[in-house]
């Protein structure tokens, strides 16, 4: 029997890649590596623990990429420059810096959080 929820998320993850993408550069942390990739830009809020025992709530920046784009696996310290805003891969409260999206793990969602604006330091 065909997969027919995998074979949906195959094609929505087409269409979303061809229409909604943005074209961004990855940088490998420790090092000059660097290369293009067209990634789904999103939003993940996670839920942490402040100092006082309060909850607090942090949300990222995530940049969503064809696991076949990346030569290797995202890791903190790693950086996404997009339009201007340089965003660091980052892991939160010992959450991974990154998971499959979706249950093909045909792509990445990498966790970020923006340092630097290009149009905010002018």
């Amino acid at each position: 029997m065909a997969d027919m929820i995998g074979d949906a998320e195959l094609y929505l993850n087409s269409v979303l890649s061809e229409h909604c993408s943005v074209k961004a550069v990855y940088s490998v942390a420790n090092s000059s590596e660097s290369f293009e990739i067209s990634a789904i830009v999103g939003k993940t809020l996670f839920r942490t623990s402040a100092m006082s025992g309060l909850a607090a709530y942090v949300s990222s920046v995530d940049f969503i990429v064809d696991v076949s784009e990346m030569p290797c696996q995202p890791d903190s310290g790693d950086r996404i420059l997009h339009n201007g805003r340089l965003f660091e891969v980052f892991a939160l409260d010992g959450e991974p810096c990154w998971r499959y999206s979706g249950d093909t793990m045909t792509k990445y969602r990498i966790h970020t959080h923006e340092i630097f604006n290009h149009e905010q330091n002018i």
